[in-house]
């Protein structure tokens, strides 16, 4: 019998029988663990971070998995919020790899802070409103709550209260990736994070990041007993992320070409760094030509998936070097008290340990999503509601 297309794939995924994959993950979650031991001991001492350049990549991938996560739950809404029938089937599965990505984030800029608790502390007995980092932090914390209630009022059969959910943590997370480009943009003194492509930027990226992720999940999830829903998903996120991606560049383009143009020395250094400095291979090939490969492969291989598949995987690391040379290009320019003096250009070059906890969260990524997976599974099976049968469903909804 044929399988019919827009129909949710049953969870858990048997990831569980996947032993390269889970060996992978172990082998990046072991990495991950001895660079946030090292990080949480010595800090800035095993770091190339300096007071000069004081924002390393540990930052980087911060926002790179706090944004990416609100792209995933972006996208996740074309089924859940929207109900479009191409991506009925996605289910639960983008919520939860959005809920796992931003609990990585948070234990990255825990141990980016190192003194965390304090944090916690004074955040709760003194917070500041007006700072942009404290409405930050509130914004992405809510947004968490409320992506962990949209899954589990879905798992238990509230679907209804899980739509509603579902919105307040789309207003959320766009909200908060908001303020994050503002924490950014809010600091005048670095001309090239001020740009007005800046926002628009954080948003498509965040969609970039999204579907490449989606691909990848999705061409894994069950393709013996579920091939031709996965392969129909991982079609229509190809073709998300090609338009994602020319509109990432557009932006990017028109974001870089005025800085070259502007009449501020400091930013036009920025721009020079990237296009032509020490940082000009990690844009070049790291983030543009990975890029161009990649859209290359979506729009001329669309019938190959494991290509497609492929080709998201090097997305990702291609917007996490898109993160790490917007964020370093920001600040390589030495700051000067009047704006007039002479232009001196930093360096800063990530060290092991910071490489280690960076690509290494993806092993956690992976481990925390299987096991998220199971929980869900169980509190759907000892505590939610029984299925009601598509047809009497169909009746009560005429």
């Amino acid at each position: 019998m044929k399988e019919a297309l827009h129909q949710e794939t049953p969870m858990p995924s048997r990831f569980n029988k996947n032993i390269p994959l889970l060996g992978f993950a172990a082998v990046l979650a072991v990495i991950f663990a001895y660079g946030g031991v090292m990080s949480f001991l010595y800090g800035h001492g095993v770091w190339g971070t300096s007071d000069e350049v004081p924002w390393g990549i540990l930052i980087t991938a911060y926002v790179y998995f706090a944004v990416g996560c609100t792209g995933l739950c972006l996208l996740s809404s074309l089924a859940h919020v929207f109900h479009f029938k191409p991506y009925e089937s996605m289910g639960l599965r983008p919520v939860i790899l959005a809920i796992v990505s931003m609990i990585t984030a948070f234990i990255i800029i825990a141990l980016e802070l190192k003194y965390v608790l304090n944090m916690a502390i004074y955040l709760v007995l003194s917070p500041n409103f007006k700072s942009v980092f404290v409405l930050m932090g509130m914004l992405y914390g809510a947004y968490l709550v409320f992506l962990i209630l949209e899954l589990f009022t879905y798992a238990l059969g509230y679907k209804k209260l899980s739509r509603y959910l579902a919105i307040v943590a789309i207003i959320t997370g766009v909200s908060a990736t908001s303020n994050l480009g503002l924490v950014f943009g809010s600091l005048v003194a670095r001309s090239y994070w001020t740009a007005p492509m800046m926002p628009i930027m954080w948003i498509v990226s965040a969609l970039v990041t999204g579907a490449a992720a989606l691909i990848i999940l999705y061409y894994f999830v069950d393709r013996e007993q579920s091939r031709a829903n996965t392969n129909h998903l991982v079609n229509q996120f190809r073709k998300l992320l090609g338009y994602f991606i020319l509109g990432y560049f557009a932006l990017n383009a028109f974001h870089i070409f005025m800085g070259l143009t502007s009449s501020n020395l400091e930013r036009q250094e920025a721009a020079n760094f990237l296009l032509f400095g020490d940082y000009a291979i990690n844009f070049w090939v790291m983030e543009v030509g990975i890029l161009v490969l990649a859209l290359a492969v979506v729009f001329l291989l669309s019938n190959n998936q494991r290509a497609i598949m492929m080709s998201s995987v090097l997305v990702l690391i291609a917007m996490m070097f898109a993160r790490h040379n917007t964020v370093t290009a920001g600040q390589i320019v030495s700051l000067t008290p009047d704006g007039q003096g002479p232009i001196k250009i930093l360096s800063y070059s990530p060290t092991f340990v910071e490489w280690a906890m960076t690509f290494g969260a993806f092993g956690i990524i992976i481990i925390a999503y299987i096991v998220l997976e199971y929980v869900v599974v169980f509190v759907k099976d000892k505590f939610g509601k029984k299925e009601v049968p598509a047809a009497t469903e169909a009746t009560e909804t005429m």
